[in-house]
Order: C-alpha cells, then structure tokens, then sequence
C-alpha cells in the first residue's frame, strides 16, 4: 500500500511537468476560478521544439500562454533564465504586470520567508523567484527589442508580436540571428532532469 501511494505521488509529480496540467492545478484566471487553457493554447505551450512560430489573430490568448509558459519554465528549471522580449518597453512592462498577478492569485506562494518578490513595483522589468526544490533563484525579464537584451543569458526566449517590433539599428532577420539565438546557445545544453526540451525552446 505504501508502495502504491508513493508511485501516485511520483506519477502526480510527473503530471505537473505539463505546464497545462499544472496551470490547471495552481493558477487561476480572473474570475478566479482554476485557468483551463485552450487546444491551440496547450499545443504551443508543450512544443518541444526549439524554435516554434505562432501566427493568430489579436485578443486570442497568446500572451496569456505566454506568461504561464514562463512561470512554469522558471518555477521547474534551477536557475532559469527567462526572457521576453516584447514590441515596446510598456507591453513588456504589461506582461510583467500580467505575470505578477497570476503569481498573486496562484495556490502557491512565490516568496521568500524574507523577500515578497512579486509585490516588488520597484522594479519593472524583472522579477526573482525561488525554485521548487529552493536550490536556486529564477529570473523573469521583460524587455523591449533593443541591444540591452544581449546583456542577460537565457535558458528560454518568449518574441511577443515580433511582426510589430520597431527596431532602429537593424532589421528584423538581423536581430533575431545576432541577439536573440546568441542568447540561448549557452544554455541549451544545460541538463535537467525532466525538462531538457524547455532549455532548448524558442519561441
């Protein structure tokens, strides 16, 4: 019987490294009620591919899948490195906001006994949070399409609308072959125990 309850637990842990499955669990939307993504929503979320491309129409939910993408990304990987560069620096300011609220509304606390992480409004493009097992510390930065990206290393890069970036320095092509994928050759080949495909993941 113990032996039983201890393979339940293992398979519901397993369970959780579906970012759908466990967004159901521990966010919630704003009605607060338990977030159900859609189909399209949980196909992008789990890709495991290293680039994927998403094209759709407006107020769909695709910054919604973004944000839960990383949450959960930064949660599950010590010491994740999570980028999202965004059009604007008031849409990656938006974003950040949007993350801070599902964190404030989740069953879990994302804080420190010391630290309160998510109330910070401090700091507008960054927040740090510990990992599940508290080894490590996790960042989430949301930036504009300018060069200062290429100051922060990435284990997952998130290009929000990067049909509407408005970039003064260089085309678009240019842009995403020298700081963006620069970004994440470092850290692809980090090993992780169970999510080696989101170290690699592009999108």
């Amino acid at each position: 019987e113990i032996d039983r309850q201890s393979q339940n637990k293992q398979e519901n842990w397993y369970l959780f490294l579906d970012p759908t499955v466990w967004a159901y669990k521990v966010l919630k939307d704003k009605q607060d009620k338990p977030l159900v993504l859609r189909g399209f929503q949980d196909r992008l979320i789990n890709d495991k591919h290293q680039f994927i491309v998403m094209a759709a129409a407006n107020q769909i939910g695709k910054t919604w899948t973004i944000c839960i993408k990383a949450i959960h990304h930064a949660l599950h990987v010590n010491n994740a490195s999570v980028l999202i560069v965004s059009k604007s620096e008031d849409q990656a300011i938006m974003i950040l906001d949007e993350i801070k609220w599902m964190m404030k509304r989740a069953n879990i606390p994302f804080h420190t006994e010391n630290s309160s992480v998510i109330g910070d409004v401090e700091n507008r493009t960054e927040i740090h949070f510990p990992n599940l097992n508290k080894t490590g510390t996790s960042v989430i930065r949301c930036l504009p399409p300018t060069t200062r990206v290429l100051a922060y290393p990435a284990t997952l890069i998130i290009c929000d609308e990067i049909g509407f970036w408005d970039l003064d320095q260089m085309n678009q092509v240019t842009y995403f072959e020298q700081v963006i994928v620069s970004r994440i050759q470092e850290t692809q080949e980090w090993k992780t125990k169970h999510l080696m495909f989101s170290l690699k993941s592009g999108s």
